[in-house]
């Protein structure tokens, strides 16, 4: 993201050069992540799609997969997500209803 783009913009300009996909990504969630000299703001996308899997761009990224949000807070309680990606998944627990972690 540059200082002319939104976050919205920029989500939707990364999709598509690290994927090709052309959606328009729905804004979830936002909050700025402070942890020592570690800032910025997190922004959190959703996006629905129809094809599986899906493309990636080798110069961008090497390798994704689906994790089922099950996993992921089994990670979490392991100590094993990123700090502010920890952070995202405690708010994320906040705005989604409890049957996400089925």
């Amino acid at each position: 993201m540059n200082d002319t783009e939104t976050a919205e913009a920029a989500a939707e300009r990364e999709l598509r050069e690290e994927t090709g996909l052309d959606v328009r990504p729905r804004p979830v969630l936002a909050f700025f992540y402070v942890d020592g000299a570690v800032r910025h703001t997190v922004h959190l996308f959703d996006i629905v799609i129809d094809r599986v899997p899906i493309p990636n761009c080798a110069a961008e990224w090497s390798a994704s997969c689906w994790v089922p949000p099950r996993v992921v807070d089994r990670l979490h309680r392991a100590g094993l997500l990123s700090p502010d990606t920890a952070a995202l998944w405690d708010r994320y627990q906040d705005v989604q209803p409890a049957q996400c972690l089925s």
